[in-house]
């Protein structure tokens, strides 16, 4: 969702730049027709000057008539580039005009993918809240109805023929647990356990940006173990580590929030908070470790399960 409302206004830009490089016609100095009705005049006159001046013998008018010739000659080579100016700008028109249709044409289709680009996200916004919604249910019909705490009246789960009676059951509906015995977190444990993993697109996090993340939460007997390891971008010009990886354990609590004690693979220690995503396969993460030295030591993210 947030790639498409992205390259929406990514493409929405690109529309207003099309706008804006509409094509400026070329600025005609002096029209062609008057510019050539001049040097035809002119040609007239120096030719005038060069026939009268044709069989004068005095050395001086001879002169005269030679410079006249070139000057007519400048003349025909002048009218010769007017000629040519006037098809270029007849071409450069053609060109304009082209190209503004092109430019209108380009526009209207960028138009038409912004559209469509910004009803794609809202529809996907759409559905994510209704599937978040239908999670939510999904994990309370998991979770199962509650059980009376009237003496007497239970609805207990009957547990394997050898257990023990202290052993606890994680499927639900949980039986009552027997005093002394680890809590199991509200909702199913399957909101916590398992492959997780950072969306290769549209992820959401605050702080350090991962390129990707590897979660994995193991639950025995109330007993959590996992693992965490990723990459961060850091900052331009940063010499840090980005890679990081710390192992975590602790027993489960009776609130949604689960946290446990962490150590990083260089021995820092630190928390880390799993806590139930909006939809059912999401989870949030938070941690954050000792100072070290060029290391990572903060991180919230939303994980999806593999």
């Amino acid at each position: 969702m947030g790639y498409l409302r992205a390259a929406s206004e990514d493409v929405t830009q690109r529309v207003l730049g099309l706008r804006n490089a509409a094509a400026r016609p070329v600025q005609d100095p002096a029209p062609a027709a008057e510019m050539q009705q001049i040097v035809s005049n002119e040609s007239q006159v120096v030719g005038t000057f060069i026939t009268s001046f044709a069989n004068d013998p005095d050395r001086g008018i001879q002169q005269l008539r030679q410079a006249l010739e070139r000057e007519r000659a400048a003349l025909t080579a002048l009218n010769s580039a007017i000629a040519d100016r006037q098809k270029a700008q007849a071409k450069t028109a053609q060109s304009s005009t082209a190209l503004e249709r092109a430019r209108t044409k380009a526009g209207d289709e960028y138009g038409k993918l912004a559209f469509g680009l910004a009803q794609s996200a809202a529809q996907i916004e759409k559905e994510t809240s209704t599937w978040a919604s239908y999670y939510q249910r999904l994990a309370t019909g998991v979770a199962g109805p509650e059980v009376s705490s009237a003496p007497g009246v239970v609805t207990p789960v009957p547990p394997p023929a050898a257990a023990p009676p202290a052993a606890p059951v994680v499927a639900p509906p949980a039986a009552p647990r027997p005093s002394g015995s680890v809590p199991s977190p509200p909702g199913s444990l399957a909101r916590y356990v398992g492959g997780w993993t950072f969306p290769p697109a549209g992820g959401q996090f605050h702080g350090s940006q991962p390129e990707f993340i590897d979660l994995v939460v193991h639950e025995d007997r109330g007993r959590v173990t996992g693992t965490l390891y990723g990459r961060f971008k850091l900052p331009p010009g940063s010499t840090g580590d980005p890679v990081l990886r710390f192992d975590f354990e602790g027993v489960w609590q009776s609130i949604p929030t689960q946290t446990f004690n962490l150590v990083t693979g260089d021995g820092a220690k630190g928390t880390i908070d799993l806590i139930p995503g909006p939809a059912f396969n999401l989870i949030e993460v938070n941690f954050q470790t000792e100072p070290k030295p060029n290391k990572v030591r903060l991180g919230n993210f939303i994980l999806l399960k593999k």
